[in-house]
């Protein structure tokens, strides 16, 4: 099956590697180069056309201050990946902790622009609960919404990940950068209790599908047993606005297997149009991401 995935990892948290100490080992490996991932797809029967290498020091060195990760690890990060996907036909969102205050973030993206598979950034917003490097509601933060608007102004995409609580603030701040091409990470993390509650999820997240430039990834479900809530998804959105992604290799070591999960995928979208399939599954991501 052909695909573009638009969400994955890969890492190095071998001793002296950037990650060192952070994240997992997937299968054992923990130098997970490109290589590993693509062998990957193709034992589970995917074939990739390309994809989006998105960044995990969002979630690594909570010790570290904003202004220390823009200055080193976002950097490192980048330079390591940039190196593993030259000349392949995949793009990158980098890290850059936005709500850094004075000239860091600027240096950062200049830098940043200086490597041309890199269309976007993601900062991991969710907040109470909280991920490791989220100390308050970034999506309140002045100095973090003033670099959202410098994203916009530079052409960059911006990843969002956050909690079905936050959907009516990020409806209001993203309502206000409308020239911001915005990609909703993993349905928008929602808990099995918020997937079954109107008010806690449908309703903002109908709200925040009204933006016209905001786009969804399918990926990271609570289970596979969800096709009315994936079907209700791509009605809010349409197929031209949501894609399928793996999250690899997140979603394995959460128990949810490459192939089964787009063995699922392919299942909801069995009575779709061709054409709707072919967003679905590559379309959406090639167009979100400036393929």
């Amino acid at each position: 099956m052909k695909i573009i995935d638009p969400h994955f990892h890969i890492w190095d948290i071998s001793e002296g590697g950037y990650a060192e100490g952070c994240l997992f080992a997937p299968r054992g490996v923990k130098k997970y180069t490109i290589q590993k991932y693509e062998k990957d797809l193709e034992e589970a029967g995917l074939d990739l056309e390309g994809g989006v290498v998105v960044e995990a020091m969002s979630v690594c060195y909570k010790e570290k201050s904003a202004g220390e990760m823009n200055k080193g690890k976002c950097l490192e990060e980048l330079e390591w990946t940039a190196g593993q996907v030259k000349n392949k036909p995949l793009k990158i969102v980098a890290n850059c902790c936005l709500e850094e205050e004075g000239v860091g973030v600027e240096r950062l993206l200049e830098k940043v622009k200086g490597f041309e598979q890199v269309v976007g950034f993601r900062q991991i917003v969710n907040f109470e609960p909280s991920y490791p490097r989220v100390h308050e509601n970034f999506l309140k933060n002045k100095t973090f919404l003033k670099n959202l608007t410098r994203l916009e102004e530079i052409g960059f995409s911006f990843d969002l990940q956050l909690n079905p609580h936050q959907f009516q603030t990020a409806y209001e701040v993203f309502s206000n950068i409308p020239g911001l091409v915005v990609i909703l990470n993993h349905i928008g993390s929602p808990t099995s209790s918020e997937l079954a509650s109107e008010e806690s999820y449908w309703e903002p997240l109908t709200q925040l599908s009204t933006l016209p430039n905001l786009f969804v990834k399918i990926s990271m479900l609570p289970s596979l047993d969800l096709e009315p809530v994936v079907k209700r998804l791509i009605d809010i959105f349409t197929p031209c606005r949501c894609m399928f992604a793996t999250n690899h290799p997140v979603d394995e070591e959460n128990g949810v297997e490459l192939r089964d999960a787009y063995a699922a995928y392919q299942g909801f979208t069995a009575g779709y149009s061709e054409e709707d399939r072919d967003w679905l599954f590559r379309r959406t991501a090639m167009k979100a991401y400036k393929f």
